[in-house]
């Protein structure tokens, strides 16, 4: 028997007598024992310090509060903000001196601060000068040669007149991976401008993130043979999903960061690309026996793909990576597809298959659901069928493929309990239901109804709607339930008891009589899809208020009407926001568009602007260039949502923490840039001016 058993605090110091001396203590009561596991006790706290003072010297194993300290043995200043990681900051400060300056080291460093991928460019390189004997440049313009067969890779580094013959050299004009050479830029360096001059360094950095989905069954086109990678049926730019760099001292190239990939790059090179970042299968799994090898793919531009010219051989599968299309020809379609892809977004918002937190379900019913038969179930409305025929019992219903499930879908209650529909950790499955997801009552008549569903990790492509006193909690997390124009959730008539939640989703908009326990929002994106439509209303009424409403970090895309505003913290408004009861209720460090009728404000924008009471003419300058501006406002959009670079800082920074209003203030973006810079201002080479230029 160990000494120290892991699972108890105090040393075992019984186990060490000899059993003559343990038997006569059985004997007598154990007297001696008991006070043994006394003294064991306090002796084991001291082992389990001295243990934790051994751990604390190793900056992998010590306390979080240790950190900070062996961090100032090695004359690291640790960086404000939750974005940066301090241990791992710690931990290779040293390993960063020691490549101090160097670039392949300053392009790791960015990318371990910021937790963006990232590549550095020094801007002098692109620099345009006149050739001299006294001053070779190493990477001479070559001889023009003819464009490069599709299986070798183009050429890099090369500096002087732009070569006209390969087009994809001025297809990288002005971007991260740009060799052709410029005029000197003598401005001062910023995201658009001052890049190409002699001192200075660009660091590229790609703020999406990519996704990949795998055995996604792609939508039908218009035609037998073509299909979109989306299940939604909308054109999606695939991504690459980045794999790291072969050693330490290379730089990123284009299939080490996530980026679009371009059309011309995946014709010449398909192999870095196919079976990586996309895939095609010919049948229902997605397994190795059904890749479509790579030879018989072919990359095509299929915006015009009804013309019968876009067609590919008999043999082969046109891709088109920009919309995101394939192309089968119209003699060998296969009986059924499967897709792998990647795509982009901001964060780990709505229907996605990154890591959240999954319902184990234990001690409650539980059911799987998958199309590849892996499961107790091939589709949804009959584990709803069981779970009805178990007595509606708490329960579990975990879907474990990215599969499209084209079926009715009716949740009938019961009197109390829980029902979580879930997705398994690492997918994302999409409901396409006729009608909109039912949520009805299945038990007998009665006025106290308890009764709580969650959906998490879902991309759903319709609508829930709530009949009447249904539910006590209906809370979605994690999930996305499309934006269109018809409202994503809908309470059908008065339930005092109800309250909605969202966490980390995304939904269109929502219509909720003004009796109820209200709806709670946070780190979420709600859009109504329509700038005259109200995002969270009871109806279409300029009368129809919704209940209390409580948002945290969201993002609100149309106007907001309700019965109380209790808290509206961090979040950015796009239209109009009336509340009916203006006694109660706080906004704070957020957006309100103008004529907005509130509970009181506490440091908002543009009323912060504004507080100095400036004349006329100025406040109207103040209100037309104090707005929100977005990179894209249409959902499906890689960068739906995301605030636009030309935003106000005063939105960018107007969080209660530094960071951005709306729903990407968890991602702790202008903490991340500025924590960078003051990473940069140690290890970049002297008088070298460094530039933060965002891809993506």
């Amino acid at each position: 028997m160990p000494l120290v058993d892991p699972r108890r605090t105090e040393l075992d110091l019984e186990s060490l007598l000899p059993a003559l001396y343990r038997l006569h203590d059985e004997s007598r009561k154990r007297p001696l024992g008991h006070l043994l596991e006394v003294i064991g006790e306090e002796a084991g706290l001291v082992k389990r310090n001295i243990d934790d003072l051994l751990d604390d010297f190793f900056v992998e194993t010590s306390a979080d509060w240790v950190i900070p300290y062996i961090g100032d043995l090695v004359g690291n200043t640790l960086l404000p903000g939750r974005a940066r990681r301090p241990r791992a900051d710690v931990a290779k400060t040293i390993y960063y001196r020691r490549r101090k300056g160097t670039l392949p080291m300053l392009e790791e460093l960015a990318r371990d601060v910021t937790l963006w991928r990232a590549h550095a460019v020094p801007f002098v390189e692109l620099a345009n000068w006149t050739q001299n004997l006294n001053h070779l440049r190493f990477n001479p313009q070559p001889e023009p040669q003819p464009p490069p067969e599709p299986s070798e890779p183009r050429p890099r580094g090369v500096v002087g007149t732009m070569g006209l013959r390969d087009p994809e050299t001025a297809e990288l004009v002005d971007g991260p991976f740009d060799v052709s050479s410029h005029s000197v830029d003598v401005r001062p360096v910023a995201r658009r401008e001052g890049w190409p001059a002699l001192r200075r360094l660009g660091f590229w950095l790609w703020r999406l993130g990519a996704y990949p989905l795998v055995g996604v069954k792609p939508r039908a086109g218009p035609a037998a043979h073509l299909f979109h990678f989306d299940p939604l049926g909308t054109a999606t730019q695939l991504f690459t999903s980045p794999a790291r760099e072969a050693a330490e001292t290379e730089l990123a190239e284009e299939i080490h960061v996530p980026g679009p990939i371009r059309r011309l790059a995946f014709h010449r090179q398909r192999r870095e690309y196919y079976g990586v970042s996309l895939a095609v299968h010919a049948g229902t799994v997605a397994s190795e026996a059904n890749l479509i090898p790579v030879e018989r793919v072919v990359a095509r531009n299929l915006e015009d793909w009804l013309n019968p010219a876009s067609q590919p051989d008999p043999d082969d599968v046109a891709v088109d990576v920009r919309l995101g299309r394939l192309a089968f020809n119209a003699t060998t379609v296969p009986q059924d597809v499967r897709v792998s892809y990647a795509y982009a977004f901001s964060a780990e918002m709505g229907g996605g298959p990154y890591p959240r937190e999954v319902e184990p379900g234990d001690g409650l019913w539980t059911a799987t659901v998958s199309q590849t038969g892996a499961a107790e179930f091939t589709n949804l409305g009959d584990a709803l069928e069981r779970w009805v025929t178990a007595g509606r019992r708490r329960g579990v219903i975990t879907i474990l493929d990215n599969g499209t499930y084209d079926e009715a879908i009716e949740v009938a209650v019961a009197e109390r309990g829980a029902l979580t529909i879930q997705a398994q950790d690492g997918v994302r499955p999409h409901l396409r239901p006729p009608d909109p997801i039912t949520v009805s009552y299945g038990g007998a008549a009665t006025a106290n109804r308890d009764m709580e569903l969650t959906l998490t990790g879902l991309l759903v492509e319709g609508s829930v709607e709530l009949e009447a006193g249904t539910l006590r909690t209906l809370r979605i997390a994690h999930s996305t339930l499309v934006p269109r124009e018809n409202p994503s959730i809908v309470v059908a008539r008065p339930n005092d008891s109800l309250r909605v939640e969202l966490d980390s989703s995304i939904v269109g908009a929502i219509r909720m009589p003004a009796e109820g326990r209200g709806l709670a929002a946070t780190d979420s994106i709600i859009d109504s899809a329509a700038p005259t439509v109200a995002a969270i209303a009871s109806g279409e009424g300029t009368a129809a208020y919704a209940p209390t409403v409580t948002l945290e970090r969201v993002t609100v895309f149309g106007s907001v009407r309700c019965r109380e505003l209790r808290l509206a913290s961090e979040t950015v408004f796009t239209e109009v926001v009336t509340s009916q009861r203006r006694q109660a209720g706080c906004v704070r460090f957020s957006y309100v568009p103008p004529k907005s009728l509130t509970p009181r404000r506490y440091r908002c924008q543009p009323d912060l602007a504004l507080e100095h009471d400036p004349p006329r003419a100025e406040e109207q300058r103040i209100l037309l260039r104090l707005r929100p501006q977005f990179t894209a406002v249409r959902y499906g959009s890689p960068a739906y949502g995301q605030l636009a670079d030309t935003c106000p800082r005063a939105i960018r920074t107007g969080a209660e923490d530094g960071g951005e209003m709306g729903a990407f203030n968890q991602l702790e973006q202008p903490q991340r840039e500025s924590n960078l810079r003051l990473r940069l201002e140690e290890y970049m080479p002297f008088g070298l001016d460094p530039g933060l230029i965002h891809v993506t």
